[in-house]
Order: structure tokens, then sequence, then C-alpha cells
């Protein structure tokens, strides 16, 4: 680690919206942090009608880096933006009320920085379950069907990668390229890390010493509203920066794309049984991978990811069809999403 007199300052940043239940725990953990050079801790309060504002308040009238800032956009990139153009600190660290974080995560931030001369640094996406759909999400995203080989979803990998999840920023380059594009209600992180890439070659670092576990959504309908989102974020990024965008990036589109068309077209040519057997298939060949990552998590579930009441972990053959309920869904969401969005770019509306 570097010496003392040479740490940066962090801001840190946090967006939130009805988070009354998770803020003053998430609040707390870098209040306690012993990284000696938290300057602020500014939260972005997207007009909330719970008592998150009040509760951030009260926090603030005992620690005076604490502020609440108001959000009247509402959305993540818009409160990101207001506390970017507040922000005093060197780095400018993102965080999220809906994950737990390690008690050295923000010096692992910093020393990533030093190491890498990044300009976004952040940990691999690590999943934690409190239900049983949550610990069906926590499989589903080291399947390659519902990670898509990301690297920021590889707990083991270290380097250079597109994207992170949350990250912490140079200050000064979120405010020159003026921060978060507002039009990407979701992917706006990814969009951003493509401008950073402009910026400067390998700007995106990912270190496993950086840990952070995410509390995904809890139920199936939350997360296929998430993902529909998230297609439609996609979109709009693979369209403003189609040079720079990986395959990955449009791989559940175009994927599912082409198997119905292929589909529907030995349908129409009256090869019904061979259709209905190729999409077996390919659902059998999805159901057999889900087995395998079930099995070799099995233990990770129980020790690692639940945090539900203990001994109540979902058995093997539920994580088994759960979480290939979950790959389906969040393709299929996904799918639906960046359809619509190529469906209004069509009907000339590039915005979301």
């Amino acid at each position: 680690m570097m010496s003392d007199s040479n740490l940066p300052n962090v801001t840190i940043a946090i967006p939130a919206f009805n988070e009354e239940a998770f803020i003053e725990d998430t609040i707390k953990i870098f209040q306690q942090s012993a990284y000696p050079n938290i300057i602020e801790i500014l939260i972005a309060d997207g007009r909330s009608t719970d008592r998150t504002a009040a509760i951030v308040r009260r926090i603030s009238e005992a620690d005076p880096r604490v502020k609440l800032v108001d959000n009247p956009d509402k959305i993540q990139s818009a409160g990101l933006n207001r506390l970017i153009a507040q922000a005093k600190g060197e780095l400018f660290l993102r965080a999220d009320a809906h994950c737990e974080y390690a008690a050295d995560y923000v010096e692992a931030s910093v020393q990533a920085h030093h190491e890498s001369g990044a300009l976004n640094v952040g940990g691999p996406q690590r999943f934690v379950a409190r239900n049983n759909v949550q610990a069906y999400i926590a499989n589903a995203v080291d399947n390659i069907f519902g990670s898509g080989g990301a690297r920021y979803r590889d707990k083991e990998y270290t380097g250079f990668a597109d994207t992170v999840f949350l990250g912490c920023y140079r200050t000064d380059v979120l405010k020159r390229l003026k921060g978060y594009l507002v039009d990407n209600v979701t992917n706006e992180d990814a969009e951003l890390n493509i401008r950073l890439e402009k910026e400067q070659r390998n700007a995106v670092y990912i270190s496993p010493d950086i840990r952070v576990w995410y509390y995904p959504r809890g139920d199936f309908l939350s997360l296929f509203k998430q993902y529909v989102r998230y297609g439609k974020g996609r979109c709009l990024t693979v369209f403003r920066h189609s040079a720079a965008m990986s395959f990955r990036g449009s791989t559940p589109f175009l994927t599912i794309f082409t198997l119905l068309i292929i589909l529907i077209t030995l349908l129409l040519s009256g090869h019904v049984l061979f259709s209905a057997g190729l999409a077996a298939a390919i659902l059998l060949i999805v159901f057999t991978t889900v087995i395998q990552t079930v099995t070799k998590n099995r233990k990770r579930i129980n020790s690692e990811i639940w945090r539900g009441p203990p001994g109540q972990a979902p058995g093997w053959l539920k994580q088994v069809f759960g979480t290939f309920f979950v790959i389906v869904t969040i393709n299929l969401a996904h799918f639906l999403g960046y359809g619509w969005q190529i469906l209004r770019f069509l009907a000339g509306k590039k915005s979301w």
C-alpha cells in the first residue's frame, strides 16, 4: 500500500431511491473504514417516498462528511452526475445500497488505481442471497448462458476489461467527460467505460482484491423488468458506440433472433417435428449446463452465498429448475428490451 502521505482523497457516491432498509448500514460501512482520506460520503436521493432522506439527514448531523443531494430526475445516471459535480475527492468511488463491502474495500480500490494506472477500477460482481430467487440468480451468473462470459463476473480474473461492477474513478476525468449519459437509464456504467477507453487505452481494471457482494432482485417479475431495461440500455450503447462495442453486448438479442428466424422458417416450410426437436435440443443444452453449474456451486450456496435463515437454502433440485428459469427469464427479457429499442430507433426515437 502507498504511504499515508501519498494517499488520494476519496469521495464515496451513493445513488439511492427508497432504500430505508439498507442506506444506514451502507453509510456506516464507509464511516467505519480505516482508510484515512474519505473526505465526503454523498447520497443522491431520487425523491424517495420512504424514510431514506430522513435517515441520511440524521446521520449527517453527527458526521459532516455525510451529505444529502437532491436528485429530482430520480434515475441513477442523473443522480451520479449531481454527485460528480459536487465531488471534491481525487477519486470517485461509486457504491450501491444493495451491497455488502469488505472492510478494506476503499483501500483495495485505491491500491488498484496506484498499481494499474487505470481511470476506473473495480472488483468482480459477487452475489449473495436472502431468498431462493436470489440464490438461483447467484447460480445463473456463474453459467455461460447467464453471464455471457463477462470478465467482471469472473471472481478469479485480474486485469484490464471492458467494464467493472460499480467502479472507482478519477474524478477529474469524470468531470471532463461530463459524467454519465442520462439517456442510458441502465447500462450507463458500460457506456461511460467505453468513453474512458477512448481517453486512455487499458482504462478499466478488475482486481479480485476489491471485494463487494450484491443482493440481486428477489422475485422473477422484478428480475424480468430489470433485464428489459438492461436490454434497452445495451441497445442504446451499441448504437451510440457501434465501433467500440464488443459483440457480447448484442449476443442475447442476436442469438434469440437468429433462432426464432430458423424456427419460424422451419415451421412455415412444414418441418414441424424438426423445428420442435431443434428447440428441445437447445433447451436441453442449456439445462445440462445448469445442472453442471448448480452441482459445482452447491457448497458455495450454503457456505458463502446464502444470507437467509440458517439451513433453509434451496435444495439441489430446486436450484436446478430455479436457475434454469432465471436464465430463460433474463435472456428473454433482454431480447424484448433490446428489440423494443430497435423498433424505437426505426421510428426515429433515439433516446430512452
